[in-house]
């Protein structure tokens, strides 16, 4: 949800919502271009949105291939700062220019919602004009350049602001995701380690760090932010999922089957009966791996790496 405002200028605390559609509802549509990260030693390509932080990870380790994906802002998902703090060292304006900002804000945090970019962006221009320690309208200004690919702006606004207020968790989250989305990783971890060192609690930033440590390679500490993303969120799909894939890449065959029948009784996909399928093959239970890859195919898996992986699957049961 948009940051919305209190009559006392603080920062309201809606769920944040999330959903993997609402990527592509965007107002334009996507291009994914591959990207390619030097310290990335997984046989791995990586492919994004450059209208939200949107990336997915298509791996090959021990011949089991999975997808490791990072959701981006939508327009119901533009996540929550901490209240405004006296780190904050510009003017204090009056009274009415701060009420009329945050009308401006309201305005434009209800336009954003409805991915009316162009007047949500130009209402929470005027609200920042009129009052520069809104940082309700900061953040929401700062989430709709993301949206419409202004990064650079957004980047800008995002690191002065967090500059000035060092205690607003949200703004630091904001600005990793700024940073994630024009592929400076260094910068993304930092961002949201911040974020969480301020408040561990935050929503959705779990997971995110849990994707820029995957990226360094660092996949133990990529499973421990899932976990702790899971626990803030135990029916997110899209999370089990990447713990699924996290513990394949790991060789821990067993808890991805764990993971993958959790997420399985939420929802079923074709992409986690192949996952479970994959952690089953990779235990030697053929049969179970069979069973798994075939209720993939029944589920509209195609193409003919899984018929002929089911092949394959087939003869060693046969073998055994």
């Amino acid at each position: 949800m948009l940051r919305h405002q209190r009559k006392t200028n603080h920062a309201l605390s809606p769920q944040i919502q999330y959903s993997p559609i609402a990527i592509l509802e965007t107002a334009q549509p996507l291009r994914r271009t591959p990207l390619k990260f030097s310290n990335v030693r997984m046989p791995c390509l990586w492919k994004h949105s450059i209208f939200a932080p949107a990336f997915s990870v298509f791996c090959n380790v021990l011949s089991v291939f999975f997808v490791i994906t990072m959701l981006g802002i939508t327009p119901v998902d533009f996540a929550l700062a901490a209240p405004q703090t006296e780190d904050v060292k510009t003017d204090v304006p009056s009274s009415h220019i701060s009420q009329k900002s945050a009308e401006l804000n309201e305005r434009g945090a209800a336009l954003a919602q409805e991915a009316n970019f162009q007047e949500a962006e130009e209402l929470l221009r005027q609200a920042v004009s009129l009052d520069s320690q809104n940082l309700s309208a900061i953040f929401n200004l700062g989430s709709v350049l993301i949206q419409v690919g202004k990064l650079r702006e957004a980047t800008t606004l995002l690191e002065k602001h967090s500059n000035l207020a060092k205690n607003d968790a949200g703004l630091f989250a904001r600005l990793g995701d700024a940073y994630f989305t024009q592929k400076e990783i260094k910068k993304a971890k930092t961002a949201y380690e911040r974020a969480l060192e301020l408040d561990n609690s935050l929503p959705k930033v779990p997971a995110r760090l849990g994707t820029v440590y995957s990226l360094g390679n660092d996949l133990t500490k990529a499973i421990e932010l899932y976990l702790v993303a899971i626990e803030q969120e135990p029916e997110n799909i899209e999370y089990l999922s990447n713990l699924v894939n996290l513990y394949l890449a790991t060789n821990q065959p067993q808890k991805a089957v764990s993971s993958a029948k959790r997420a399985l009784q939420l929802q079923p996909s074709p992409q986690l009966y192949v996952s479970l399928g994959s952690a089953y093959e990779l235990q030697k239970e053929w049969k179970n791996s069979l069973i798994a890859f075939q209720r993939a195919k029944d589920l509209g898996e195609s193409g003919s790496d899984i018929q002929e992986k089911i092949e394959i699957l087939k003869k060693k049961v046969e073998r055994t």
